[in-house]
């Protein structure tokens, strides 16, 4: 096999893992479609030529003086991070820095005697068992303290 033909063979099986690992993490009752994951068709049979919008959420906080600011379901990461920065503000930050921006999908901050973690998942349950997992692995007393979801969006 020539050197190009090798390229081309390892660049398609890149890209063939790369589908499949994006369909794998995609929610049940969910299917990826570029680089994010739909809801499937449901008993009307909608999944025809529909368009979806990425919906985006962030959590923000000033650990100084504990204020946590949180978003969810706006258009771009950008806007998601200024909401919760404000909403940071809002609830007396000062010095309020954004945690973590997540499109399509859930984030769950648990609090530990120490610190707090976040973790993303595809739903709820996974978000906030991963974080408590990695919680209880360096903390004691871990409890969530905000979880929430931000799915795409139909438009069409």
């Amino acid at each position: 096999m020539n050197r190009t033909a090798f390229t081309t063979c390892l660049a398609l099986m890149a890209v063939l893992t790369f589908r499949a690992q994006a369909a794998q993490q995609c929610a049940a009752g969910q299917n990826p479609q570029s680089e994010t994951c739909v809801p499937s068709a449901g008993p009307q049979g909608y999944a025809g030529n529909q368009t979806w919008v990425s919906q985006w959420q962030a959590i923000a906080g000033d650990r100084g003086v504990r204020a946590l600011g949180t978003s969810k379901g706006l258009m771009t990461p950008e806007a998601a991070q200024n909401a919760a920065l404000n909403d940071c503000r809002f609830k007396g930050g000062t010095r309020c820095v954004v945690y973590v921006t997540h499109g399509n999908g859930c984030v769950a901050m648990v609090q530990g005697d120490q610190t707090f973690w976040i973790e993303t998942g595809n739903d709820l349950a996974a978000a906030e068992t991963e974080a408590t997992s990695t919680c209880s692995r360096g903390d004691q007393d871990c409890s969530v303290i905000y979880s929430n979801c931000s799915f795409p969006a139909r438009v069409q």
